[in-house]
């Protein structure tokens, strides 16, 4: 894209801190503002873009000059947020992220990585595989790589590579997006009606312009009518036939192997989760003529990514893991991942918000009833709270309430209380800890703190 001066209005925000520094990165120069400037140093997002160099300014309408050539505004932003209106005032062109993310990608080859769950990691196992291969690419994507900060190198600046990115379907924008491959992980009940999601993912898949790549073990995927109308596609699965299928899968001590199509595969990440993206990657890799070999090569480096089941520390035999599940079917997904190798588990869950929250109440409570054991313990702590205008009538304590109904050990995770001091008294060899939850900035640093406080606690008892 060609050189612009891009005002961010809420650059504070998860999806809108890492376009702000992909865009940097990739040559444009950018700015913008944040409702929580005035606690900047308490802000990780925020402090991560003043320490790259970034200028960071109050929402008060001031920094917005005729010098922009363009304002981006989250889906959070009101439409009497002083940015927005002196934008307006000003005539600069105002879009939104996912505009301005899809206008980027579709200006290159791209690989498309969209659906309800595993975009952000198979988005990861591209990238590590191409970068092992040392293939020029752009990548772009929910968070970082456990690994290193994946970020791109100055040559990326130049505009004929390959572009990988998550596509986020949560907003509608896959129906934005004209991928060269498309993949399409799965598709549940998320942010919108599995049907409406249908019709956003089926123009994605019209959209395509080469090869499209579904879950042939989710019957949504293989639903969608563009694949009945003979789109090109190709399929893996675990349990269904299909041209990228993983057998013999054997996990050990956090990592899972498998085979595909005549090649052994060792993730050094568990669950069978991951098997599933991991799949997605190979299927999209070798269909562009990459040999299994070197994506099993790629993939046997792949570390995770930030907040994907990230493990904290490891003391004891006690682990404490950072984990972005925030819906039933994420959440699910990381229990069923860490049983089998946890004594007990502690889930300090934080509800992304209040409509998530209303939406998603029943159905949590059924994911948790069949997942948790009688030995298994989950704290709620309040509702995060991104401000506007939301309905706050219903808190953390009206979900606890329903699952002690169904039996399930629940509790209030007390801002008040000193929740690492307990779980420090109570946690035994073979524990698990994990702090699950979405949009919170904090969430990280948490987790970093109830994981060391806990056992510090733990050693002095």
């Amino acid at each position: 894209m060609p050189m612009q001066n891009i005002y961010f209005i809420g650059i504070g925000g998860t999806g809108m801190s890492r376009l702000a520094l992909f865009c940097r990165d990739i040559g444009v120069c950018v700015a913008g503002s944040d409702r929580s400037h005035d606690r900047l140093s308490e802000h990780p997002l925020l402090l991560r873009l003043y320490d790259e160099g970034i200028p960071l300014y109050p929402q008060d309408g001031n920094a917005l000059t005729n010098s922009i050539t363009r304002a981006v505004m989250s889906a959070a932003i009101e439409k009497n947020n002083p940015d927005l209106m002196k934008a307006q005032s000003l005539g600069i062109p105002v879009i939104t992220r996912s505009q301005l993310l899809a206008e980027i990608f579709n200006q290159h080859s791209g690989i498309g990585v969209t659906g309800t769950s595993g975009k952000t990691t198979t988005t990861g196992m591209i990238s590590t595989v191409l970068r092992a291969i040392r293939t020029p690419h752009r990548f772009y994507c929910g968070d970082d790589l456990v690994s290193e900060l994946h970020r791109d190198e100055p040559s990326m600046k130049e505009t004929n590579h390959i572009m990988v990115s998550e596509v986020d379907e949560s907003d509608g924008s896959p129906v934005m997006y004209f991928s060269d491959i498309g993949i399409i992980t799965n598709i549940s009940f998320d942010h919108k009606p599995i049907p409406e999601m249908m019709d956003i993912l089926n123009i994605f898949a019209r959209q395509t312009r080469d090869t499209l790549i579904i879950n042939t073990d989710c019957p949504n995927c293989t639903q969608l009518p563009a694949i009945l109308d003979g789109k090109k596609t190709l399929g893996f699965g675990i349990y269904s036939k299909a041209d990228y299928n993983a057998e013999n899968i054997c996990t050990d001590n956090g990592t899972i192997s498998f085979d595909c199509n005549g090649q052994s595969f060792k993730l050094p990440v568990p669950g069978i989760h991951n098997v599933y993206n991991a799949l997605a990657s190979i299927a999209a890799l070798h269909s562009q003529g990459y040999e299994l070999r070197d994506i099993a090569y790629g993939l046997s480096h792949f570390k995770g990514m930030k907040r994907r089941l990230e493990l904290l520390s490891a003391v004891d035999d006690i682990r404490f893991y950072d984990d972005f599940a925030h819906n039933p079917d994420k959440i699910q997904a990381t229990i069923n991942t860490l049983k089998p190798f946890s004594k007990r588990l502690f889930i300090i869950f934080r509800p992304q918000g209040y409509g998530p929250m209303r939406l998603f109440r029943k159905s949590l409570v059924d994911a948790l009833k069949v997942s948790l054991r009688a030995q298994d313990r989950v704290y709620f702590r309040d509702i995060f709270d991104a401000g506007g205008s939301a309905d706050r009538s219903i808190h953390s304590r009206d979900l606890i309430a329903d699952l002690c109904e169904q039996g399930i050990d629940a509790h209030y995770a007390d801002p008040d209380t000193d929740l690492a001091e307990s779980l420090g008294a109570e946690l035994q060899p073979g524990d698990t800890v994990v702090v699950m939850g979405a949009r919170d900035p904090y969430l990280s640093a948490y987790a970093q703190d109830l994981a060391s406080s806990a056992m510090n606690k733990r050693l002095h008892i």
